[in-house]
């Protein structure tokens, strides 16, 4: 394939073409392109490449986002262990922007795994024997609805630490024995 000549109607190739060749012949780039996906996608939702024949040529062609509603359920919690240690460190850190960050994250996250449903919370029960503040006060909170005993108890253990993670499990314990709290 030529990408350019002396006339610009020779050997012309769509803009498509012409990226996916950098993409294949030109391994800083494709690091390049790699990092910055890894930077601004979720762990789940990367953009992967795969060979593909078009025209008698391989090329490189993009692949569909990996579907968000994925029955991989082991991939969302490890996205959701991860958002919700950084969470924690974060509040230690009082760093708000990432906290808001990482609360976004786990937003969506939990709503994936309620979308999922079945197993899905019975693997975030595990979250609740973790070692991780950020971690036990998330797993905690989410599943108050569906493991009220062990929520509550995880989420007392952490109001009696000093710790900002003890400021977060107060009012969550206040919400939810006053029924203001739907996890």
């Amino acid at each position: 394939m030529r990408l350019f000549s002396g006339n610009i109607y020779e050997g012309m190739v769509s803009d498509y073409e012409r990226v996916n060749w950098i993409l294949d012949n030109n391994a800083p780039f494709r690091k390049f392109i790699s990092n910055m996906v890894d930077m601004f996608l979720p762990e789940h939702e990367q953009l992967r490449f795969e060979n593909t024949e078009l025209n008698g040529r391989m090329i490189s062609k993009e692949s569909q986002l990996i579907n968000k509603d994925m029955s991989d359920i082991n991939i969302i919690l490890a996205d959701y262990r991860k958002a919700a240690s950084a969470y924690g460190k974060a509040m230690e850190e009082r760093d708000s922007i990432t906290v808001n960050k990482e609360h976004e994250k786990l937003t969506r996250y939990y709503a994936q795994l309620q979308d999922i449903g079945g197993d899905s919370f019975v693997q975030l029960k595990k979250f609740l024997e973790d070692n991780d503040r950020g971690v036990l006060l998330w797993a905690a909170t989410h599943l108050l609805d569906r493991y009220t005993d062990e929520a509550i108890a995880i989420l007392k253990k952490l109001k009696q630490e000093d710790t900002f993670i003890s400021l977060m499990a107060e009012p969550v314990l206040d919400l939810w024995e006053n029924g203001r709290l739907d996890p």
